[in-house]
């Protein structure tokens, strides 16, 4: 079996589409257990490289805790880089929401 596409996207996106090695942009979703080690179809085993990191490094055994370390620390610094944004839109939304209840109540004065 392969890995679902809610988890395909759900590398992508924590990985903000960027190898977690090179940071190249258009990324394969790697197996850091290979299936044919019982690697499991999970977020968990899952690792963004790019096809060349893929090919380079993708079936070494030697290199899974170095992949596995490379990927969490690549999701750490882009959930980093990526959660003032996010926070700002919470904030927007939260005032637009305030702004269209006071423009609903001038409309019913």
């Amino acid at each position: 079996m392969a890995f679902t596409q809610s988890i395909i996207v759900q590398v992508q996106q924590a990985s903000a589409y960027q190898c977690c090695r090179c940071r190249s942009i258009g990324i394969e979703v790697h197996h850091i257990i290979p299936q044919k080690d019982k690697g499991l179809d999970t977020f968990e085993n899952a690792a963004p490289l790019c096809p060349n990191c893929h090919s380079w490094f993708g079936d070494n055994p030697v290199k899974r805790k170095e992949i596995t370390q490379m990927r969490d620390w690549w999701y750490k610094v882009v959930k980093q880089m990526y959660a003032p944004m996010a926070m700002d839109f919470k904030i927007l939304n939260e005032i637009n929401t305030k702004v269209e209840a006071i423009g609903s109540n001038q409309d019913r004065a």
